[in-house]
């Protein structure tokens, strides 16, 4: 016969993180780990025999869900809450595994118009992930989905393997009133858009081995989230590395620029200077030729003064010598 383990993980999902809405369990137990943007995440794998204990899980867990004031509601969800079950079948020495997820997401709301500063904060950081989302949807459609959405934001990173490789049922709510019309109109395009999806289930089946000497499935995954996680740190140092050159780039030419703008004026500056010891020369000819007319000029004076005396004193002789006559 066919050997069947079933575990739940209950926990919500925000911007700020993972938490886990299951109460710590004593003993060890086994965990799903999330890597976002440099942080791991891990939240409990609870153990259920049957449908009734999965509720009582599920029941308990969700009353830790956070509550707040939205504008249309005095207690509403202020995170997404994420159920998944995980199955496991053993038949004749071969595990098919399985995950069913359940994720509600928490509904975007007009920031503005939360009572409350700290609401105004949940707001937006609800509508962030939403609009993550909404862009991994889009890339989803256009058949461009990559591991760089699964790191853009937590909510991203829980989801991106359902929409990657499995099937996935959506539900998407809007609000009857008039003053909601714009919303529902963006919630109701984002819906359109989600029909043009197409994924191809994977299916995973794999011989029973045993693990006591090596890592485990867990273990292996955590190190692909870690991996992934030093790969985007490597990409982001190579895109700093890339702009520190291209600014150091700037840089230098606006250095090599600004070398050429004073040579330039070292060049000016010269030409005025011999324009100017020109000028100067000219001016001191100018200056001598001036003094020399000044002198030549006096000197006439000079003449004419002594021509006038001697005329002076001829007319004076003349006088006298008619008077003795």
């Amino acid at each position: 016969g066919a050997h069947v383990n079933v575990q739940v993980v209950v926990f919500e999902v925000l911007d700020s993180g993972i938490t886990d809405l299951v109460a710590p369990v004593a003993g060890d137990h086994d965990e799903v780990a999330f890597a976002v943007k440099g942080k791991r995440y891990t939240v409990q794998k609870i153990p259920v025999e049957d449908i009734g204990t999965a509720a009582q899980v599920l029941v308990r867990a969700l009353r830790c869900r956070a509550l707040g004031s939205s504008e249309y509601n005095a207690t509403s969800s202020r995170t997404h809450a994420v159920v998944q079950l995980m199955a496991k079948t053993q038949r004749q020495g071969v595990v098919s595994e399985g995950v069913l997820t359940l994720v509600d997401l928490a509904g975007s709301e007009r920031e503005n118009n939360n009572p409350t500063d700290a609401g105004k904060l949940e707001a937006r950081a609800i509508n962030q992930s939403l609009s993550q989302l909404n862009r991994m949807l889009v890339k989803l459609s256009f058949g461009q989905l990559d591991d760089s959405d699964r790191r853009q934001s937590c909510l991203n990173c829980v989801l991106h393997a359902s929409f990657k490789s499995g099937r996935v049922t959506m539900i998407f709510c809007v609000h009857p009133g008039k003053e909601c019309v714009a919303v529902a109109r963006n919630t109701l395009q984002m819906a359109t858009r989600c029909t043009a999806i197409r994924v191809a289930v994977v299916r995973t089946r794999y011989e029973a081995v045993d693990h006591s000497g090596g890592a485990s499935v867990e273990e292996v995954e955590e190190l692909e989230e870690e991996i992934a996680v030093l790969e985007e740190d490597l990409r982001r140092e190579c895109i700093r590395r890339e702009r520190a050159e291209a600014f150091n780039a700037d840089l230098n030419r606006q250095y090599l620029d600004e070398v050429r703008q004073v040579r330039k004026l070292e060049a000016l500056v010269t030409s005025m200077k011999a324009r100017l010891e020109d000028a100067e020369q000219r001016a001191e000819g100018e200056a001598a030729r001036a003094s020399a007319a000044e002198a030549k000029a006096k000197h006439l004076e000079d003449r004419i003064a002594y021509l006038e005396a001697q005329r002076l004193s001829t007319e004076i002789f003349n006088e006298k010598e008619k008077e003795n006559m």
